[in-house]
């Protein structure tokens, strides 16, 4: 499992290597260093900004989430309990491949970041706080990702189609949030927040708020895969 984690891995992090290094090339020599600060971490063309995530990041993340995963036949799962175990495996894997795209992200972010700003701009902006915060609100968001994914694989049965349908949605809400109604709640809406919010006014009230909101997505959609995965007739389709 760990080799078959390994090459996924570092693919992911050579793309986000340079990701962050072709997005930020512009920003690393704006002065005063806070407008830098807020460029690389919080304008539209970073790759910490929410069109990184919605754009860049949604279907690569998708499909390291796949090839972390370990594959099963249905001769495992037919049986009520068994779906109960293949569920939550599935959940779990999904849950460590959402912690190392994270953490690649985060420490891309923070080495960008102690580079072309040093330490003692980022101990005075209080980064530390910024991080962690962001790590809870990308744990959320991205661990939601995956759980639409299984569910909807587990309708569709096809990596391709459901990777597709998933970056469909998140694309299509995060355009109509930005284009036609920007005063409706989505969840990606919620994940730019909370970049701004950090970055900005360190608003703790509104942060824990959204990380709120982001818990009980994540929660309906656990309960909405085990549904799927509770109706689903694997006797007929034996490729999960």
């Amino acid at each position: 499992m760990k080799s078959k984690r390994l090459l996924p891995t570092l693919c992911l992090f050579l793309f986000m290597v340079v990701l962050w290094y072709k997005q930020t090339s512009d920003f690393v020599h704006l002065q005063p260093l806070y407008n830098r600060f807020l460029s690389m971490n919080s304008n539209m063309y970073s790759p910490n900004s929410i069109e990184a995530h919605v754009l860049f990041f949604t279907y690569p993340f998708l499909m390291f989430v796949k090839s972390t995963a370990t594959p099963s036949h249905a001769a495992a799962t037919v049986r009520y309990v068994m779906r109960g175990a293949k569920y939550r495996k599935d959940v779990l894997h999904a849950f460590y491949a959402v912690l190392i795209f994270v953490t690649i992200h985060l420490c891309l972010l923070s080495g960008y970041n102690f580079f072309y700003l040093g330490s003692v701009f980022l101990k005075d902006v209080s980064f530390v706080q910024i991080l962690l915060c962001e790590f809870l609100g990308l744990i959320f968001y991205y661990f939601s990702l995956a759980l639409l994914y299984i569910a909807i694989k587990t309708i569709l049965n096809s990596d391709i189609l459901s990777y597709s349908f998933v970056f469909f949605i998140v694309t299509l809400t995060f355009f109509f949030n930005k284009l036609v109604m920007q005063e409706l709640y989505t969840p990606i809406r919620d994940l730019a927040n909370i970049v701004l919010l950090v970055v900005a006014s360190g608003d703790m009230y509104s942060i824990v708020t959204i990380y709120l909101r982001q818990i009980t997505i994540v929660v309906a959609l656990l309960v909405f895969g085990w549904s799927m995965f509770q109706r689903k007739d694997y006797l007929k389709n034996d490729s999960l």
